[in-house]
């Protein structure tokens, strides 16, 4: 267990002013406790590894549509790794702009938990269209005969569901 005291100074004024929590990137200067304040993350101030001195330090992970990239975080924040997504303003601009890789939405990371997140991101990008329904040809509902569109497994009309053998519109 972490000791109890005054935290302020016990490694330097240098390296007490340079702590940050690795959670939330909460400044850990000038606390009598050896919990964040910000996120109750535990830290020993004798550790280095138990906090942060670089309060910036993210890695840009992901770079896709908006939709994309708040699924690959929320993805990564379920695996305990923190993210954010930085660049989602931007959405409102294409069309208007040219459609440059910088100026996508983008995942970012803490670059002490790249090692961790990469294999998430990898996987992410090349399953990310699994499980997704093909697009189908139109077909009419055999129940209640309304014409649907390929991308419908059920009828809107009746709720039916569509047929295997269906026969196409």
């Amino acid at each position: 267990m972490p000791p109890k005291g005054d935290l302020t100074y016990p490694l330097g004024v240098e390296d007490a002013n340079r702590r940050f929590c690795l959670d939330c990137r909460y400044p850990l200067v000038g606390l009598r406790d050896t919990r964040c304040p910000e996120c109750g993350r535990l830290f020993d101030p004798n550790d280095p590894e138990s906090y942060s001195v670089d309060v910036g330090g993210l890695v840009r992970l992901f770079t896709g549509q908006s939709d994309q990239a708040h699924l690959l975080k929320d993805i990564l924040q379920d695996a305990g790794i923190k993210a954010v997504v930085l660049g989602d303003a931007l959405d409102v601009t294409h069309g208007f702009l040219p459609g440059m890789h910088g100026t996508l939405p983008a995942v970012w990371v803490g670059g002490h938990d790249l090692e961790r997140a990469t294999p998430i991101a990898e996987e992410f990008a090349a399953t990310r269209h699994e499980g997704l329904a093909p697009v189908g040809a139109p077909w009419v509902c055999p129940a209640c005969e309304e014409p649907m569109e390929g991308q419908f497994t059920t009828c809107w009309s009746c709720g039916a569901d569509r047929p295997d053998d269906v026969a196409e519109a």
